[in-house]
Parts: C-alpha cells; sequence; structure tokens
C-alpha cells in the first residue's frame, strides 16, 4: 500500500473587495466544486461568434410562438432594427454576487430570494430594453448583463461603484443611440420561467450580434417594408395580431404607433 499527501493551501477572501468580485465572476460551482469559466468570452469582444440557429423566424412568428407557455426552452434567432432604447430607467441593477439574480432592499438590509441568505455581497448588472423592429412586426427585447455588454462595448466590472454608474450615465446613453436603426441577429430563448415575464418587460435575448447589411439586403429589407405597408392597409383592425407595447406594460394592437 502506498501513501501519498498533497499540499494544500485554504485562502479565504472578502467578497465585497472590487478584486474579489473579478475573481468570482471567473467562476461557477458544479456539484459544490468551484471551477473556472475557462471558455467565459466577454461579450463585447468581435470575435464572439453566434451560434447557428436553425429556427430563424419574423418577430411576429415570435409573438405567436409565446402565446403559448413553452413545455421547455425553445430559441429563436430574429433579424430585427433597434428602433427605440428605454431610457426611463436605470441600465443597471444590484445582483448577488453569488448567484447574480436581483436582491430585494427593504430599508438597511438586502437578501436574496434564489440563495437564501440576509444581507449578501452585491455586484451591478446590466440590463438595456430596446424596441425592435423587423419587416413583419416589432416587440419589446430585454439584454441583460453579457448582451448589454456588446452594445455598451464595455463590461460591467468597469462600473461596481453606483456613484461611478451615476456619473457615467450619459456616456452609457451615448453608447447605446449609437445603437439606434442598426441591424442585429438577436438570439431569444423562451423557457416556462421566463414566459410569464414576456407582457411585463419583453423577450429575453440570449445572444446578439451586429449584422454586416450587404447591398442586396438592403433592397430586399425595403421590398420586404413596402409589401408589409400594402398587406397592412387591406387589414381590418380586429384581425391585427397583437404585439408588446412597452409604454404601458400591457398587449396592445400592432395597428397602433409604438413608442418604447
Amino acid at each position: 500500500m502506498y501513501l501519498s499527501s498533497t499540499i494544500s493551501t485554504i485562502l479565504k477572501f472578502e467578497p465585497s473587495i472590487p478584486e474579489v468580485k473579478r475573481i468570482l465572476e471567473w467562476l461557477h460551482v458544479e456539484g459544490g466544486i468551484i471551477l473556472l469559466n475557462s471558455s467565459r468570452n466577454v461579450a463585447y469582444d468581435s470575435g464572439s461568434k453566434f451560434p447557428a440557429i436553425e429556427d430563424k423566424v419574423p418577430i411576429n412568428d415570435l409573438i405567436t410562438a409565446s402565446s403559448t407557455c413553452p413545455s421547455q426552452a425553445t430559441f429563436y434567432t430574429i433579424k430585427g432594427t433597434i428602433v427605440r432604447v428605454d431610457t426611463t430607467k436605470p441600465y443597471w441593477y444590484k445582483a448577488c454576487i453569488l448567484c447574480k439574480k436581483k436582491i430585494h432592499v427593504n430599508r438597511e438590509f438586502t437578501s436574496c430570494n434564489y440563495c437564501n441568505i440576509p444581507n449578501p455581497s452585491v455586484i451591478f448588472r446590466f440590463c438595456v430594453k430596446v424596441d425592435v423592429q423587423d419587416f413583419s412586426n416589432q416587440a419589446s427585447f430585454v439584454l441583460f448583463n453579457k448582451e448589454a455588454e456588446y452594445l455598451l462595448d464595455c463590461t460591467s466590472l468597469d462600473f461596481q461603484d453606483l456613484n461611478l454608474l451615476e456619473s457615467e450615465s450619459n456616456d452609457l446613453d451615448i453608447k447605446l443611440m449609437r445603437c439606434m436603426m442598426k441591424e442585429y441577429w438577436f438570439q431569444i430563448r423562451l423557457t416556462p420561467e421566463n414566459h410569464r415575464f414576456i407582457t411585463m418587460q419583453g423577450f429575453t435575448v440570449s445572444n446578439i450580434k451586429e449584422c454586416n447589411l450587404t447591398e442586396s439586403d438592403m433592397k430586399l429589407h425595403q421590398k420586404q417594408r413596402k409589401r408589409k405597408n400594402l398587406d397592412d392597409e387591406g387589414t381590418s383592425n380586429c384581425n391585427v395580431p397583437l404585439i408588446l407595447s412597452s409604454d404601458n406594460n400591457v398587449i396592445e394592437s400592432s395597428s397602433k404607433e409604438h413608442e418604447y
């Protein structure tokens, strides 16, 4: 019988230290084992690849599919143009440093319902809401941290101080305004868990990539819009499909003009 020993050292870190927060962003836990996110790619990296998804549909089909709750996670790929950015709310939220979910604040105390721990360490994560339009319809899309970083061309790790976030809010506005009227590929993930939030906040984006339009693409895009306008002229208001309205957080008729 052979005996062997391995020397190890246990290090304990204070999770509220900014540098430690960065380290925790690189790690994840599986079965009680802490692993390094070696495949983690920064979302705004131009080299990141958009996954090939066969089910590429127009927004109108996405809305139709979302009318019933899916039995399992389903992915849809949408090619659409950002026509409005919601500037009425902050572009970030306070999240638990462990599960990255939004924390609840009650006066001076915070809690995380997912981790079930009181006063968890807090990090700031992005949450950006936009209106997206294609030749068929328009809907509200929500981009959380990784996908929002792609639009903002920066990471939430750069803004782990509330005062810094507030002072840089104008700069974030400018970054988002540059995305207006640009066309992107959006991957939408519909799940039983997020289905109930669609009418309140919009479709959750799980991946995003800017489109590189060719001249033929632009001509086709214009033809599709003209065809839709002609179809709308001959369509009764009572038969118009429903789309999401981000202003009133309710579902409205697509015959109305939508603002975000």
